[in-house]
């Protein structure tokens, strides 16, 4: 299963990441994976839509998203998640608050999608 795509919406590079159905022991390199990808990319300005339906955060999770975000903050211009649950949504939020980064819910791909085609791209 591909877990990075690159695809462009309004002529903007967005990174397409597939987390859903990830076992908890998979999640923290799948994230470090994720920055990988991002950073190799070099450019601030990075549109990102992730999809984490069917994976649960626990402390170690969460603390590893934490990492991440904070270390993509000067790449990614804007991230929508997609199939997130009421605890995953949670976390998300502290991140956010925790990274100074903003994060969009949604609870389909295609509502992430519409809302990265709404924002100033």
């Amino acid at each position: 299963m591909e877990r990075f795509k690159w695809d462009e919406i309004n002529g903007n590079k967005v990174l397409y990441q597939d987390f859903s159905n990830l076992k908890k022991d998979e999640i923290s390199d799948l994230l470090n994976q994720s920055h990988r990808v991002i950073e190799r990319e070099g450019t601030k300005g990075i549109y990102v839509i992730t999809n984490i339906n069917a994976i649960s955060f626990d402390r170690n999770t969460t603390k590893v998203f934490e990492e991440v975000s904070a270390q993509n903050k000067s790449y990614v211009k804007a991230s929508a998640l997609y199939g997130v649950g009421t605890w995953q949504k949670v976390a998300i939020e502290t991140v956010g608050k925790l990274t100074g980064r903003e994060f969009s819910v949604f609870k389909t791909e295609e509502e992430a999608k519409n809302w990265l085609r709404t924002i100033n791209l």
